[in-house]
């Protein structure tokens, strides 16, 4: 397989803390990836309605507020339910199966990630389909994560 630069590597970053986004953000693009964010649930799901598979790979906060509505901001649901139902939205509404997903999240619990790669698999055989970054990690991780579900 030729090997692909990362100006030609469109990814996707959904995190609602712009403290841990942007830091991952900058290192990206330094390495010359096409990088388009959001910061609530609705905004990615609109941008990815319209430009879902162009991108080939998705960063998503595990754990986002339901709605962009100021009560709501600060309620998170449960990280397992979170996870899941952006998932499926994904995999299943957008039908974006074969998009490389990285998790990321604060979240420690090997059930979330246990229930995630569940349902991946009623979507997808593909090996690295969905990945997991435990927060905090150094921008570096995350880049060589990208490569290589990008098979960089």
């Amino acid at each position: 397989m030729p090997e692909i630069a990362p100006s030609e590597v469109r990814v996707f970053v959904l995190d609602d803390e712009p403290e841990y986004a942007q830091p991952n953000i900058d290192a990206l693009e330094r390495k010359r990836y096409d990088v388009v964010q959001a910061q609530s649930v609705d905004e990615a799901v609109e941008i990815l309605e319209k430009q879902g598979t162009s991108f080939k790979v998705l960063i998503l906060d595990m754990l986002m507020p339901d709605s962009t509505s100021r009560q709501d901001r600060n309620e998170y649901s449960n990280p397992i339910e979170s996870g899941l139902k952006l998932h499926k939205q994904i995999r299943g509404k957008l039908g974006l199966v074969d998009v490389p997903i990285i998790f990321t999240s604060v979240v420690r619990d090997p059930k979330i990630r246990e229930r995630i790669r569940e349902e991946e698999g009623r979507y997808t055989r593909r090996a690295n389909s969905v990945s997991f970054l435990t927060k905090p990690f150094l921008p570096m991780d995350l880049i060589e994560r990208v490569k290589k579900v990008t098979a960089q």
